[in-house]
């Protein structure tokens, strides 16, 4: 087909479909648009009805603008009748204000409903890029796919956290490392939320899962090949078993990887217990882990004491070359991960590698 994208919207939300449409091209989707796409003096009626029959997917701007809009609806019947022969077709309504109840069975993104009343230049990024990233997650099914496992806990848990809890023995207890770091836990907890990825691992305004979509569509707008982050199930958290599970499949496919783990989230037993066991991922050598910490240069080098003792068994694979195991495949990893920037090093190695293994080579497509 020849777009990924047919973008559908009311002339009044013309700037809305203008953003969306730069979100989605700088993440590699080839999009039709109307004012961009169709030539001077073509007969529109017709370009429109080949554009939809040959984009692979449909997004629809909805607003209240739309309820009396002719063409958006023409355009949503016409595709949703070439969906009838093909399920793998998306349509996705944008709610900007309200959705379209007959289309109420398809996927609706609403991260951007609250800021209709903006311009779409004064949007907050970080709602602009969960918005897309919602968009790319229900379309690129087709797409390879990264396994994100963000070890982090929710806020209700790491409330819990005794002062003087130690993840193992000889580590600093947990108000030892807040002191260390001069945080009172109320200004530690105003960085975590009700779901793990709430978590903000550099401190407001940005969570974990956005800070991670930003440095994916960095990285594909530089040549990467497009790919998805494929999240833990729910079932990672309730169940050890499944964790194991889906931890031993990471490691024995060497489905690539990236690991996120919060250093105070560590004193969490449940946080810990699957941390501990990430070691059966080491000779993954398409898999990455991130530790982030919050560094300072005075607290550098003791910190980095500190981690070693904790973290030892983690972290050798990647420094020490494991002979005696006949393998030279290990997990790249950053134990001090101080900056965005330094995430997106890990993330690039992590590209490299997925980019040799058999999950990615058959699912590759040009750019």
């Amino acid at each position: 087909m020849t777009h990924d994208i047919f973008l559908s919207y009311s002339s009044q939300d013309r700037s809305w479909a203008e953003r969306l449409q730069r979100e989605l091209e700088t993440r590699s989707f080839d999009v039709f648009r109307d004012q961009t796409d169709i030539r001077a003096g073509e007969a529109w009626d017709p370009a429109l009805e080949t554009a939809i029959r040959e984009s692979r997917h449909m997004v629809v701007l909805w607003s209240d603008k739309v309820a009396g809009d002719s063409w958006v609806h023409k355009e949503m019947a016409r595709f949703d009748a070439l969906t009838q022969d093909d399920e793998e077709r998306k349509l996705i309504q944008i709610a900007l204000k309200g959705s379209n109840k007959g289309y109420a069975n398809r996927q609706i993104v609403s991260s951007l409903e609250r800021s209709y009343g903006s311009k779409p230049e004064n949007v907050e990024s970080g709602l602009w890029e969960r918005a897309v990233a919602q968009i790319e997650d229900g379309l690129a099914d087709e797409r390879p796919v990264i396994q994100l496992i963000v070890l982090a806990c929710e806020r209700a848990e790491l409330e819990q956290v005794p002062d003087g809890k130690r993840p193992t023995p000889g580590a600093e207890t947990f108000a030892q490392v807040l002191a260390r770091f001069s945080l009172a836990r109320p200004a530690l907890l105003a960085n975590y939320g009700r779901a793990r990825t709430d978590w903000k691992p550099y401190g407001p305004p940005d969570d974990v899962r956005t800070i991670l979509d930003r440095l994916r569509g960095t990285l594909i707008g530089e040549g990467a090949p497009p790919f998805r982050w494929q999240p833990v199930p729910a079932a990672f958290w309730a169940s050890q078993d499944q964790a194991l599970k889906l931890i031993d499949t990471v490691a024995e496919d060497e489905e690539p990887c990236l690991i996120v783990a919060d250093l105070f989230s560590l004193y969490d037993d449940k946080v810990w217990f699957r941390f501990d066991y990430l070691m059966n991922v080491a000779s993954n050598g398409s898999a990455a882990i991130s530790l982030v910490t919050p560094l300072d240069t005075a607290n550098r080098v003791a910190l980095a004491e500190q981690l070693k003792l904790a973290t030892h068994k983690l972290f050798r694979p990647a420094h020490f070359i494991p002979y005696r195991s006949g393998s030279m495949r290990a997990w790249s990893c950053s134990p001090m991960t101080a900056d965005p920037w330094d995430l997106q090093r890990l993330l690039g190695q992590t590209l490299r590698a997925a980019a040799k293994t058999k999950h990615w080579a058959t699912k590759m497509r040009p750019k």
